[in-house]
């Protein structure tokens, strides 16, 4: 009974229940939490969408941290660098690979999105294991482990969800 309530109240306008209430206005936020209610009720798959967005995001906007941490490694870790370069392009990709999901939901881009996400785990380990063994952690050094490790959680629980929001019966590509 209270799900079908709040349909209706996703549902409805929010521009009419202003008018129905005069006195309450609508703010930006209120407004913009029944849009994005309203979005995944009917479109769960975007979530996922959502979450494949993250390690491209989080990691390019943590740039700073990330050069810093490898700034502060001595001459023998030069390949930490090049993890970085690959799981900023593998975030990239799944970006793209999100959105096009959204789109077609297609078995193709959830098992692309699972190996994107295998290939992010390889790395992202190789990526902490250097700062592990090199042991100094800074804030930095910290900061960034835990920017990587957000992003390669995300990234597999919007994989995972994928597998969840197959359509068999859209037409094939």
């Amino acid at each position: 009974m209270q799900d079908n309530e709040i349909k209706k109240e996703v549902t409805s306008n929010p521009e009419e229940q202003v008018k129905k209430h005069p006195k309450k206005e609508m703010s930006f936020l209120n407004k913009l939490k029944y849009d994005l209610y309203g979005m995944f009720i009917a479109a769960p798959w975007h979530i996922s969408m959502v979450l494949l967005m993250v390690p491209g995001l989080f990691i390019g906007l943590f740039m700073g941290s990330h050069i810093t941490a490898i700034h502060l490694l001595p001459s023998g870790y030069e390949n930490t660098s090049f993890y970085l370069f690959i799981l900023i392009l593998l975030g990239c990709i799944s970006i793209f690979n999100g959105f096009s999901f959204s789109s077609k939901r297609s078995l193709f881009h959830a098992v692309f999105s699972l190996v994107i996400t295998a290939i992010l785990i390889v790395f992202a380990i190789l990526y902490c294991l250097n700062f592990i063994k090199y042991g100094r952690f800074t804030t930095a050094v910290v900061g960034s482990m835990i920017c990587i490790i957000i992003s390669v959680l995300c990234n597999l629980a919007g994989s995972i969800m994928n597998l969840f929001f197959i359509d068999k019966h859209l037409e094939k590509e």
